[in-house]
């Protein structure tokens, strides 16, 4: 039998090295060598890991699915550090190559492929699916056709498209009748409304985000943000735009609120005993806030700078509080590809059987970014698509 897998990527990889040896598996690869995007995850270290895998992490349509998946991680980590030989080392939760170098993972990659029945073909993109009886014909961009008996999706989606990720799997999908979730950006900066905070451009700070839409809380984060000139990005920004970017797609704007002193959750109990003294409020702020936020808090609650600390009322300082723990952003849009390691949306987990095939095209598998599954910052998303590109090889049979 004879096995085509679009995409050299995590998943691809995974799923090639694990289809039973007595099948010809062809990997086809748009780029000069496989494993391109992993150069560039973990800023060149590649967190390819996390020790809390769990359905939480992730976003997707369907938690049942991925939970079931997600249960053979034990398996696939075995795989990767005692079958491949990955050497590793874990901080924070986080697992990296001990070589600090992303290019040590692909490389091991490149070696394990290195096998009489998988051929690697470089420089070639899928241009079209046809279904013929019982045989998928490719017809890849350089007029070459090849037919095979299956074939596995493991495209990616459309982040980081200087990786090779540029989309040209979903109109491909479209004139199957496959359908897909919509496509945004995720694990990507914020674009705000807010032209105030446009003025602390580079200050970074520990904060609480809190997106609701309406008033229903949709999630929290807690850590550090980097205000920019157009809009807040670090991790705990990126952790939330998957979430932005489904609601978005829905044409639902949802509310952004910052707490820029989550540590303090009695900040006003604290104030009235600080404001005692007859100091300005600007000088009292600068030992709680940046001094580039202080202005723009104090705009907020509508207070003077050079007010006294002595002479704030109740009112005021429960203003104050309230501009500080709860400063109100309005979200204009993600930014875009370019600038996200991830893409949300995708081929749905309702849609496939439990080996990854379609169950429209039994012959036809989908893994990795290129289903409606991303996670959050932390070796999650390469981690699911090992763990899809693992579960579907070995889900081919021997026969």
């Amino acid at each position: 039998m004879t096995i085509a897998i679009i995409g050299g990527g995590a998943s691809g990889i995974l799923a090639a090295l694990n289809i039973p040896k007595n099948h010809n598996v062809i990997l086809i690869e748009q780029n000069d060598k496989i494993g391109k995007k992993l150069l560039v995850t973990g800023n060149g270290k590649c967190n390819f890991w996390n020790k809390e895998i769990n359905t939480t992490k992730y976003n997707t349509d369907n938690i049942s699915v991925l939970d079931s998946v997600l249960s053979h991680q034990d398996s696939v980590f075995k795989y990767l550090i005692d079958d491949l030989g990955i050497y590793s080392y874990h901080k924070n939760n986080y697992y990296y190559p001990n070589s600090n170098l992303a290019s040590s993972i692909r490389e091991t990659f490149e070696l394990a492929l290195n096998r009489p029945n998988i051929e690697i073909l470089y420089n070639r993109s899928l241009k079209n699916i046809q279904i013929e009886k019982q045989k998928i014909k490719l017809e890849l961009t350089n007029s070459e056709e090849l037919i095979v008996d299956k074939v596995i999706l493991a495209c990616g989606g459309l982040a980081s498209p200087k990786t090779g990720s540029n989309g040209s799997i979903y109109p491909i999908l479209n004139d199957l009748n496959i359908s897909y979730n919509p496509l945004r950006p995720a694990l990507v900066p914020l674009i705000l409304e807010e032209s105030h905070l446009s003025k602390c451009s580079g200050l970074r700070s520990i904060v609480r985000l809190t997106l609701k839409d309406k008033e229903e809380l949709i999630c929290q984060e807690e850590g550090e943000i980097q205000l920019t000139d157009y809009g807040i990005s670090g991790i705990v920004t990126l952790n939330i735009s998957s979430k932005v970017s489904r609601l978005l797609a829905e044409k639902i704007t949802p509310s952004l609120y910052i707490d820029f002193a989550p540590q303090d959750a009695n900040l006003d109990k604290i104030f009235k005993t600080t404001f005692s003294q007859n100091h300005t409020i600007e000088e009292i702020l600068e030992t709680v806030l940046n001094y580039k936020l202080i202005p723009i808090i104090l705009n907020k609650a509508n207070i003077r700078k050079a007010h006294l600390g002595s002479k704030l009322t109740d009112e005021d300082i429960k203003k104050l509080v309230f501009s500080i723990k709860n400063f109100s952003v309005f979200i204009k849009d993600t930014c875009d590809y370019e600038k996200s390691q991830v893409s949300t949306g995708g081929v749905s987990l309702n849609d496939i059987n439990q080996d990854f095939s379609l169950k429209k095209y039994p012959n036809i598998y989908v893994i990795g970014e290129t289903l409606d599954v991303d996670g959050i910052c932390g070796g999650y998303n390469l981690a699911f698509a090992f763990i899809s590109g693992y579960l579907c090889g070995r889900s081919i049979s021997h026969d």
